[in-house]
């Protein structure tokens, strides 16, 4: 099927119309992305200040390697090793997004441009007819 000009840029027009709110819908999960990170965050640090306060009150242990060897085994507990897995999870969620909203303002950039050619040119032929 051939397709005209004219029908080529309504179809843009069509395309044009949907990249803001896929952009605004991928920025706000980002967003979203962002407060859980910040969450994880926070309780990760949390679990790392009890694990070091654990450590040191633990008067058995009578050098470093042997603190380090406690704490090490401490972040093997479940709620540890939970919050560390999710956080690297969200992360790479978002670097994800954030590669997706590249990709999305791109080929939108790329629609504008299109249809901008496709205007000139219509442009162009109009006085002619």
């Amino acid at each position: 099927m051939i397709v005209s000009q004219e029908q080529y840029q309504q179809q843009l027009l069509a395309e044009l119309r949907n990249y803001p709110e896929a952009i605004a819908l991928t920025k706000n999960e980002i967003l979203e992305s962002n407060e859980i990170i910040r969450i994880y965050t926070e309780k990760k640090t949390e679990l790392d200040n009890l694990i070091a306060e654990q450590v040191l009150a633990d008067t058995t242990l009578k050098n470093d390697r042997l603190r380090k060897l406690a704490a090490t085994k401490l972040e093997q507990g479940n709620t540890y090793v939970l919050v560390k897995d999710r956080l690297q999870a969200e992360k790479r969620k978002k670097e994800n997004l954030q590669l997706k909203l590249e990709n999305l303002e791109d080929e939108f950039t790329v629609v504008k441009i299109e249809l901008r050619l496709i205007t000139a040119k219509l442009n162009a032929i109009a006085p002619m007819i």
